[in-house]
């Protein structure tokens, strides 16, 4: 459909029929579609019938509509009817046309196959959502697919020929052995590789590694990494070798297994490479650790594993990344050895390390480093450099550039990859918050948290159920913060890297009734960030413009007007010369009014003073 301007910018507007009968991978694969260009939903279900709670969680997030269209008129409804079989509709009313369809839906289905070699096409074509032309030439059943046209069972078009509806499909699937039969069959007259391998895989049949690897590859860009890593698997222990092991390792690591289920693959893999002369001598334990942390949020397992692991770079860069996650984050070490370690795979997870410590330390580096990066050498994966340049642009406040890089990284980002899709959404959520809309930053961070829930990775989870909360709270929804605080601190409490966030939320709530609890809070908050490492007086300045907490009422009048100045940039002197004060006086009212609201510099100052 063409874009619709709803606001600016333009979205694409989608609508999705029967929104009820969808499953989660559906919805999902609808989530990652916003995931990438501004997107507005549009749902449809039937009056009375219950929104599954899949379908619910998307609609709180702001990007799905809600449309009451009302019942159908008589004549709709006695045609809807006529359609499936039934005399009339005349007196049971919507409900009861819904429910007489349901109960007497197979039976018209059957009515209206000829025969039970249409019958075996039908499944096929329900079986697999759509058979194209020429598996249908190859199945010698283009005449049975006339029948079916006739009988109002499947649509056809220039690509291939589906069911007319997942009722029609529900009714003849319902036979398991006649559908794993028909499988087998189409098996042979596959028009690519990854088909035959789902098919083969539905049925219980075999086919080749090739095959399996293809169709994981396909899965891993539609979205499912779970369905590609079975697939991957399957290749691997079909012809295992380095092509098939490096195949398996990427949607073994976006899924969302745990890490003790992954531990023993990645065994496999590593020692698969090595075998094979690929890699040498790359640590299995330093993946078992980050696994161990990330997944399972388990510091005491991933401190184990790198003790017993041997000395090698990686290890040093795993060591970094859970000092950061634990409260002592380390620029330098990954950054050497980012830049003249040995290996490939080693520089780029240093280059990770990296990133995430000095995006939690500000560095004021961050830019002129990655200026000094040949971004198409490769060295860092591409989606993560554009968001490492988003990431520059908000610390910059260049809300233009850092929206032109997340869109950029996001072009770049397999809809598998859950964890860096959920990156993203919390830097749109920070651009948000600190453009003063806190209630814009709350779907994007609820967005955060959601596909992290999924991936499996707890200790970022956890981090963005901390931002939510901030988000929710700065937004005036006390209640919805706290739902959000203990969630998080039902997770595992390995990460602490977003634990001053969490007091911040606290002190949003305070704001509204108490101003000294709200200052002794961003005080504990300033000094947990400190104890960790992470600087937080962006965060903090940035609270102040969101709770305009009681605070701002004990300001004296010459404070406030004072402070509002200050809010609109003028230098300290102008602000004396404006007012015929001498620049001290100036500067000790900024003072006493940066101190009355819990803020470190006057910069912090919010404009809504």
């Amino acid at each position: 459909m063409p874009s619709c301007r709803l606001r600016s910018p333009p979205f694409r507007v989608v609508l999705v029929d029967d929104v009820h009968l969808f499953p989660s991978a559906a919805l999902d694969r609808l989530r990652a579609v916003a995931d990438v260009s501004p997107t507005r939903f549009v749902m449809t279900v039937p009056d009375g019938v219950k929104i599954p709670g899949s379908v619910h969680d998307a609609l709180i997030d702001g990007s799905w509509t809600r449309v009451a269209l009302g019942a159908l008129a008589d004549s709709d409804a006695d045609a809807l009817a006529e359609a499936v079989g039934l005399r009339s509709a005349a007196g049971e009313g919507n409900p009861g046309l819904i429910v007489a369809t349901t109960d007497r839906l197979i039976d018209v289905v059957e009515r209206r196959l000829p025969d039970e070699a249409s019958r075996d096409v039908l499944v096929a074509i329900c079986a697999t959502g759509a058979l194209t032309w020429s598996e249908i030439d190859r199945l010698g059943a283009t005449s049975t697919v006339d029948h079916l046209v006739v009988a109002d069972l499947v649509d056809v078009d220039v690509v291939g020929v589906r069911p007319t509806s997942e009722a029609v499909a529900a009714s003849v699937l319902s036979d398991e052995i006649a559908r794993r039969r028909v499988l087998v069959d189409l098996v042979a007259v596959a028009d690519t590789s990854a088909r035959r391998a789902r098919w083969a895989l539905a049925a219980g049949a075999a086919t080749t590694a090739a095959d399996h690897s293809a169709a994981a590859a396909e899965l891993l860009a539609q979205g499912d990494p779970d369905g590609a890593e079975v697939h991957a698997a399957l290749a691997f222990s079909s012809d295992p070798g380095p092509s098939t092991a490096i195949g398996w390792l990427p949607p073994l690591l976006m899924g969302s297994a745990r890490s003790a289920a992954i531990a023993p693959k990645v065994r496999r893999i590593v020692a698969s490479l090595s075998e094979s002369g690929v890699i040498r001598d790359l640590p299995a334990e330093a993946f078992l650790a980050t696994l161990a942390f990330m997944k399972d949020g388990d510091a005491d397992r991933a401190v184990r594993e790198l003790a017993s692991a041997p000395e090698h770079e990686l290890v040093v860069v795993a060591r970094c990344l859970l000092g950061t996650y634990t409260g002592t984050p380390n620029t330098a070490e990954p950054l050497r050895i980012a830049e003249n370690g040995s290996g490939h795979f080693t520089r780029q997870s240093a280059w990770a390390a990296w990133f995430l410590a000095a995006s939690l330390t500000e560095s004021p580096d961050l830019d002129a480093v990655l200026d000094r990066v040949d971004c198409g050498s490769g060295e860092i994966v591409p989606a993560l450099f554009a968001a490492m340049r988003a990431r520059g642009a908000i610390l910059r406040r260049d809300w233009a550039s850092a929206h032109a890089h997340l869109d950029s990284s996001a072009e770049q980002t397999s809809p598998s990859d859950l964890r860096m899709r959920a990156l993203l959404h919390m830097y749109r959520s920070e651009i948000a918050w600190y453009s003063s809309d806190a209630a814009q930053a709350i779907p994007s961070a609820r967005r955060a948290a959601d596909l992290l829930q999924r991936s499996g990775h707890l200790s970022d989870q956890r981090v963005a159920l901390q931002w939510l909360a901030l988000a929710l709270a700065s937004a005036g929804r006390f209640t919805d913060a706290r739902t959000a605080l203990d969630e998080a601190a039902g997770l595992p409490r390995a990460a602490v890297i977003g634990d001053h966030l969490a007091v911040l939320a606290e002190a949003a709530t305070a704001a509204a009734t108490s101003t000294a609890e709200y200052l002794r809070l961003v005080a504990d908050a300033r000094a947990i960030a400190s104890s960790h490492g992470v600087f937080a007086e962006t965060v903090v300045g940035g609270l102040v413009r969101h709770v305009r907490p009681r605070a701002v009422d004990s300001l004296t009048a010459r404070e406030l007007e004072i402070g509002r100045l200050v809010a609109r940039r003028l230098t300290s002197r102008e602000i004396a010369d404006r007012l015929n004060l001498s620049r001290r006086t100036v500067e000790n009212h900024t003072a006493n009014a940066c101190r009355k609201l819990g803020i470190n510099s006057r910069r912090d100052l919010p404009n809504e003073l």
